[in-house]
This record gives structure tokens, C-alpha cells and sequence, in this order.
């Protein structure tokens, strides 16, 4: 059974739109399929953006099976995506529950509370992941974003460096990594302007056009950008 629902997610993942709409729907719950069955397809509908169907599939498996607290995260976390942060909520507090070593159910309490702007709960929550699952990528990646999120760029920088450690071609991880520094280049640049004033011109011209121009002397090997920020001797 597993096999058959394993070789569903890959058919739905490689062909896209066209099979979306071929997929089984669990509704109603076919009372000859199992628990599995179901979290794979609301795994698959979730995978194809459609959190309704996820959802229904997700409570299709626990209509089978009440305790199963991988199908509480994984509706809580499809219920958060879609905006329904009190069912979300209870789902993974009674997945927490029923398992409170459930590491998963941990990273998407901690992802809610982030939506939510409660960086506090949510650090907790993926300190409670990485304590049980110190390599968790997804944990160390989500933690980062909270902590940029609160502008302690040092820590986001140090769980990103962490997690790189372990996938250094996690591609996600690098958009992560950028965006820090980002966060970090418009607090330099606004530390400037404070302590230069509203009518000194920014050093290498303005930040978004000095962006771009790096990013084109990454591909071509120029540096020219870079000789504005060299700076004499003063007396």
C-alpha cells in the first residue's frame, strides 16, 4: 500500500496541473483505504497547493486512526498555511500530546507562532525541535527566519551557518542566508545616514543600483564598484 501511495506522490510531483486534477479525492473517506493512505494524499495535495483537499485527506487518516498525531501536524500545518490558526493550533497541541517527542509537530507550532509575530513561542518551539533533532535543517533554517524576524542578525547568521554545515546545496538556506544580509546591509546603510546626515550622498551610490552592479561583477570579475569605499589616510 505504502508503494502505491509513494508512486501516486511522484506521478502528481513530475507531470504537475495536468494530473491534479486526476487525483483520487478522499471525500468521501473510502473505508478501504488506511491511515497512510490518507496522510500520503493530503501530503500529495499539499504538495500541489490545494490545502482544502490536504485538509479533508489529512482528516479522512484520523477518522481512521485519532491518535495519529503525523496526520494532527500535518493538518495543523495545512490549516496554518490556509489561515485557520485556532484549528492549526489545536492540532499540533494534541499531536504534542499524543506524541510530545513529535520533532515535526514542534517546527510547525514554531512556523504558526512566527506567522503570528510570536517569535518568543516560536524559538521555544524549534529550541524544543533541536534539543530532541540537533541536525534538523528545517528547524535550525525556521529558527534563523524568527530570529532575523526580531532583528538578532547574529543568531539567524549563526543557525544558518549551522544548517549549511549540514546541506551545503540546500538552495533554500542560501535565499535565507542572502536575505540576513540584506537585513544587515539596510541597518549599515541607516546607521549612515543617521550619523551622515540627510544631505550626504550614499558611499558607492545608491544601495539597490550598488546591488545589482555586484551581482553583475560576481559574473563578469569586475570590481570597480568597490573602489568608491577606498578611503585615504587623514592627517
Amino acid at each position: 500500500m505504502r508503494l502505491k501511495v509513494i508512486g501516486l506522490l511522484i506521478c502528481l510531483l513530475m507531470a504537475g496541473g495536468v494530473v491534479r486534477a486526476q487525483t483520487p479525492t478522499p471525500e468521501p473517506c473510502d473505508p478501504s483505504r488506511d491511515t497512510a493512505y490518507f496522510v500520503g494524499i493530503g501530503n500529495a495535495w499539499y504538495n500541489a497547493g490545494d490545502l482544502t483537499r490536504a485538509i479533508a485527506a489529512y482528516s479522512c487518516a484520523l477518522e481512521r486512526d485519532p491518535t495519529s498525531a503525523e496526520a494532527l501536524a500535518r493538518r495543523g500545518y495545512a490549516r496554518s498555511a490556509q489561515g485557520d490558526d485556532a484549528g492549526a493550533l489545536a492540532d499540533l497541541e494534541e499531536a504534542l500530546a499524543l506524541d510530545p517527542e513529535y520533532v515535526d509537530a514542534y517546527v510547525h507550532r514554531g512556523v504558526l507562532y512566527v506567522r503570528q509575530g510570536i517569535f518568543a513561542l516560536a524559538q521555544a518551539d524549534f529550541d524544543a525541535a533541536l534539543r530532541l533533532d540537533p541536525p534538523n535543517v528545517v528547524a535550525l533554517h525556521n529558527r534563523a527566519v524568527a530570529y532575523a524576524a526580531e532583528f538578532r542578525y547574529a543568531l539567524a547568521l549563526a543557525d544558518l551557518d549551522a544548517a549549511l554545515a549540514i546541506a551545503p546545496d540546500d538552495p533554500e538556506l542560501h535565499a535565507a542566508l542572502g536575505a540576513v544580509y540584506l537585513g544587515l546591509a539596510a541597518e549599515s546603510y541607516g546607521q549612515f545616514r543617521a550619523l551622515a546626515g540627510d544631505n550626504i550622498p550614499v558611499t558607492g551610490g545608491a544601495p539597490q543600483t550598488l546591488y545589482l552592479a555586484l551581482e553583475r561583477n560576481a559574473l563578469s570579475g569586475n570590481f570597480g564598484e568597490w573602489l568608491a569605499f577606498l578611503r585615504a589616510v587623514e592627517d
